[in-house]
Formats: structure tokens, C-alpha cells, sequence
């Protein structure tokens, strides 16, 4: 990437663009159609984003800020490691693009990182985000709690870990409350919405709990009762291709 003296960096070989979100929201302004000051847009065009021959996005944008300008679907990501450290990533999606914006980690903050590619490769893009790859798979049967006691036991504060532990040893077994309490629980959200074909708000969505060597669960939540329910990094990505809606159910 090129070395700017503003927060705007491009690469146009691979078509990530580093920018500030105040830098971003005004460039999905411009890609709205919105009239802006040339000031605004000074920084992208020196990193070459925008400004071609007619005045228009780089080629490895284009589609991906066509996206984000008129969307089919809406992702949102969050992810939450195991040191409590919080991370977000907002999606665009339509037919022939999408865009994702995600934080950077170890950048100032409100740092992101643009990237636009074909929608097939949206689950690829976010496994990537989240790290989802080979965990042993547990055997423990789902655990059921309060919705409550599920925040303290993923929280990244060991004292609540544990202080679930000591709460609930008399409905857990010894062996789930030593397995589960100390765990370093990184926990991502994964959610998509669009507008079904009745015009209402439609979407689907999954809540991930990734222990590491204690494996992977599925964090599910009616706001009263919780269940942690041991899955699959398989399970989980066949989820991630779910996210997308089938032709039919949009409006």
C-alpha cells in the first residue's frame, strides 16, 4: 500500500483501501451520487481510489462501492476476543458484489479497511475475520441457563467466569464448571438483513462462542433462556452460507 500523509492507503493490485469511517462515509456518499466538495475527496484520489479517466472508482472498487451504495442485504459483524478487545465489520451485499468494511486491529481507532469482491466469497471473508478453523469437538451435551448467567460465563473478565462457576456448581457437573470457567472465550456475532417480499424486515443470524481447545459453541439467546450448544467448524460454516437469502425470500 502506498504511504499517504492522510489515513487513506490503496492497493490496487488486491483492491483494499485503508480510510478513516469518516473518510469512508463520505466516499459512500459519492457513490450514492451525493455532490461533495473536492476537499473531501482529495485523499482518495491521490491513493488513486477514485478519479479515473470519467472521473469514476478504480476497477477493483467499482462494483464493491456499487454495493454499498444501492444493497440487496446489510451484514453486520461483531467479535469480542478473549481479552474483551472489541471488533466490528459492516457488510454490502447484491448480486454481483459485495463490500466489507472492517476494523483493524492494533490501528487507531475508527481505522478500517475497505474490500469489495464477489457475494460467493462473503462466507470465506468472514471464517477469515473470525478464525474459524479446526477445534476439537466437545462432547458435553448443550448447557441451558439463564440468559444472564450465559454474559458472565463468555465474558472476557476470568472473576465473572468464575463467579458463574461457584453460582451454578450445583447444576453443573464438576467437570463443565472446570472445563467452561476459564476458558478465553472469543465470542462473534454474524447477522444479515434484507427486505423480504412482502416488504417487511427479514434476516438470520448466529452467534458464535469460540473456545479454542474446549471447542466451538453456539451461543443462542431469547433475552430470558440461554443455551451453549457444542458445534462444528463445519456446522458453523454451512451457517455462514446461510446467512445469504435464496432469491425467493427478497423483495
Amino acid at each position: 500500500m502506498t504511504g499517504l500523509p492522510a489515513v487513506v492507503a490503496f492497493d490496487a493490485r488486491t483492491g483494499r483501501l485503508r480510510l478513516s469511517q469518516a473518510t469512508f462515509d463520505r466516499l459512500a456518499a459519492w457513490a450514492r451520487g451525493e455532490a461533495l466538495p473536492d476537499a473531501d475527496l482529495a485523499a482518495l484520489r491521490e491513493a488513486g481510489a477514485v478519479g479515473g479517466p470519467e472521473g469514476d472508482a478504480h476497477p477493483a472498487l467499482a462494483a464493491g462501492l456499487g454495493a454499498v451504495a444501492d444493497p440487496v442485504c446489510r451484514l453486520r459483524l461483531t467479535l469480542t476476543d478473549d481479552a474483551g478487545r472489541a471488533h466490528a465489520a459492516d457488510g454490502w451485499v447484491r448480486a454481483e458484489a459485495a463490500a466489507l468494511l472492517l476494523d483493524v486491529p492494533g490501528e487507531a481507532a475508527g481505522i478500517r479497511d475497505l474490500m469489495a469482491f464477489h457475494p460467493s466469497f462473503l462466507p470465506a471473508a468472514i471464517a477469515r475475520t473470525v478464525r474459524l478453523g479446526p477445534r476439537p469437538r466437545s462432547a458435553a451435551p448443550p448447557l441451558r441457563v439463564a440468559a444472564e448467567v450465559l454474559e458472565d460465563m463468555l465474558s472476557a473478565d476470568m472473576s465473572r467466569r468464575r463467579g458463574v462457576a461457584d453460582r451454578m456448581s450445583n447444576v453443573l457437573t464438576r467437570t463443565t464448571v472446570d472445563r467452561l470457567a476459564p476458558v478465553p472465550w472469543r465470542v462473534w456475532r454474524a447477522g444479515m438483513t434484507w427486505t423480504a417480499a412482502d416488504g417487511s424486515a427479514a434476516g438470520r443470524g448466529l452467534r458464535v462462542a469460540d473456545g479454542g481447545e474446549a471447542g466451538l459453541f453456539l451461543a443462542e439467546s431469547d433475552g430470558r433462556q440461554a443455551a451453549l450448544r457444542p458445534t462444528t467448524p463445519t456446522a458453523v460454516w454451512r451457517l455462514l452460507i446461510r446467512l445469504l437469502p435464496e432469491t425467493a425470500e427478497l423483495g
